[in-house]
């Protein structure tokens, strides 16, 4: 078999989407980073500093001003890694709709190998039911000798009933002409 391309290979759309999202996971990552190390620090500042702070002011005679919060920047990054989520999430999206193109683009060059392995199997199939309409013929002739059938049945599994045109080995002859992997005379007359 040939070898099968990659999906960024028959798309460079799909390439472009692929390299966006994977720019926009680590963006994620690193302010998911960031954002723990904010939370620290929130915690650090507040312990060691935060009394400290007070207690200086109040020596000096001023009103206490916290430092700028640690809070705000939290809060900024949070907003950051929810847009960074909402553009992944679209994103996503149409990853998903380039990829099916891209696919068809893929499979679309076997196009020609699956149409020969369906008529090689429609092909097979289609001796096989003439065979077990045969023996669907074997089976109704020792019943009009008025002999209970004893004999397995070696095809119901795959054909369904000897010689039932609707049964899945017509169904699946039938659609075969149909997509054109056989003609219709090389189908067994009983299940045209």
């Amino acid at each position: 078999m040939k070898p099968v391309p990659t999906l960024e290979d028959v798309s460079p759309e799909y390439s472009r989407l692929m390299t966006q999202h994977h720019a926009l996971m680590a963006k994620a990552d690193a302010l998911d980073a960031e954002i723990l190390a904010l939370h620290a620090a929130a915690g650090e500042i507040r312990i060691n500093s935060s009394h400290g702070a007070r207690v200086d002011a109040l020596l000096r005679g001023v009103n206490y001003q916290p430092p700028s919060s640690v809070q705000d920047e939290i809060a900024d990054k949070a907003a950051e890694r929810r847009a960074v989520d909402s553009a992944i999430r679209d994103l996503s999206g149409q990853i998903k709709v380039e990829r099916v193109h891209a696919s068809r683009l893929v499979t679309a060059q076997f196009a020609d190998e699956h149409r020969e392995l369906a008529r090689q199997f429609f092909t097979l199939i289609a001796a096989a039911t003439e065979v077990h309409a045969k023996f669907g013929e074997l089976r109704l002739h020792l019943a009009r000798a008025g002999i209970d059938n004893q004999l397995f049945d070696f095809g119901e599994e795959l054909c369904g009933a000897p010689s039932h045109r609707n049964g899945r080995a017509g169904l699946a002859l039938r659609e075969a002409v149909k997509r054109s992997y056989l003609k219709a005379n090389e189908v067994p007359e009983a299940f045209r």
